[in-house]
């Protein structure tokens, strides 16, 4: 083999071994790559982990003070449910012991200081609660001071109190009575078209056709199903109406945690100055009795619903924001106290609300 030969084979090898050696190179950087972006997809996950695990840890906090705040009630025989007690906070910072790396914050709302969408499915209904030709509910559990509401006068008009609350939001008269309606088909147990309403036969002639759902509602959210309803129109009225099951005739409103726009939409011509000046009367310590709020000066001449209206509350809403290092979680629990089951969680949510109840501010001492 001559040297111009073995110069020559020489200069291939060197090619090959160029070659191999970058992909070598390509595959080994692929690998770290690969690597580096699993141990930050695992470490995200467990950050996210112990963010959820903060988030229900919250949870459970927030059921344990409406437990004992129901005791307290109970022991000192004075039932009643306002936000300067112990089981509301207000975006409030929960102080952990993480440094910087952990957060916890806990928003509690009492459902029943707004307006129930589906008081509208419990339509035809007794003063008392009771569907007519049924039976009343049984939520007393025997002798219960959670449950001496006071029955007396007019049940709520759900449908006049949305029609004052669309009103107060500036929606036009006939364009709330179209929506009201379709609330009512939304949520009724029949097909019959309420006059502007809509049922099956509507929906289904759309571009993406679904049904009714023929039931009570199970989030605040499906108002955007309706064939009519805009996210305008949505985020005027999110803010003060909520879901919770219509066991009963009526929701009943509780009227020491209800906003100003409640309370205007509940009674009527009632103006914003006089609904403020229930939310002063009220205080720190909230209406006693349903008579002390009744008999307040700004409501002479008024119409109360008086079988609607109440001083205590049994279904309750959290709004929890965790974070840990990097991860943020956001978990919205929903919560109903019983005389016989305690407090129980009977849904939850993840993700950020979109839309937060308009509950008043309280500073608290």
């Amino acid at each position: 083999m001559s040297y111009k030969q073995l110069n020559k084979q020489t200069g291939v090898a060197l090619i090959f071994i160029m070659v191999i050696f970058s992909l070598v190179t390509v595959l080994a950087a692929k690998i770290v790559t690969n690597i580096r972006l699993e141990t930050e997809r695992t470490s995200h996950l467990l950050m996210r982990q112990q963010a959820k695990q903060y988030a229900y840890s919250a949870e459970q906090l927030v059921a344990e003070l409406l437990r004992a705040d129901k005791e307290n009630d109970e022991r000192n025989k004075a039932v009643k449910d306002h936000y300067f007690e112990a089981w509301h906070y207000q975006q409030e910072e929960l102080k952990i012991d993480t440094g910087d790396i952990g957060k916890i914050e806990i928003d509690v709302f009492d459902l029943q200081g707004f307006i129930n969408l589906n008081s509208l499915a419990a339509t035809g209904t007794t003063n008392n609660g009771q569907p007519p030709g049924g039976n009343p509910p049984n939520n007393s559990g025997g002798n219960n001071p959670r449950d001496n509401t006071n029955n007396k006068g007019d049940s709520l008009d759900s449908k006049a109190v949305l029609q004052r609350l669309l009103s107060l939001q500036g929606i036009e008269a006939d364009k709330a009575r179209q929506i009201i309606s379709q609330i009512t088909d939304w949520v009724d147990s029949n097909q019959q078209v309420s006059a502007g309403g809509a049922e099956d036969d509507d929906y289904l002639l759309g571009d993406n056709p679904y049904r009714t759902a023929n039931d009570q509602m199970a989030s605040v959210s499906e108002l955007m199903l309706l064939a009519n309803m805009d996210y305008k129109i949505y985020r005027k009225l999110a803010p003060f109406v909520t879901v919770i099951p219509a066991v009963s005739g009526d929701t009943k409103i509780n009227v020491n945690t209800a906003p100003v726009e409640v309370f205007q939409a509940m009674i009527s011509g009632l103006d914003k100055r006089s609904a403020e000046a229930i939310i002063k009367a009220r205080g720190k310590e909230g209406f006693k009795e349903a008579k002390d709020f009744e008999e307040l000066g700004v409501l002479t001449g008024k119409q109360i619903p008086k079988g609607s209206i109440d001083i205590k509350s049994d279904y309750f809403k959290a709004v929890i924001k965790t974070k840990f290092a990097d991860a943020e979680y956001y978990l919205v629990s929903y919560f109903h106290r019983s005389p016989k089951q305690g407090v129980s969680v009977i849904s939850r949510q993840e993700g950020q609300p979109l839309i937060r109840l308009a509950k008043p501010k309280v500073k608290k001492d």
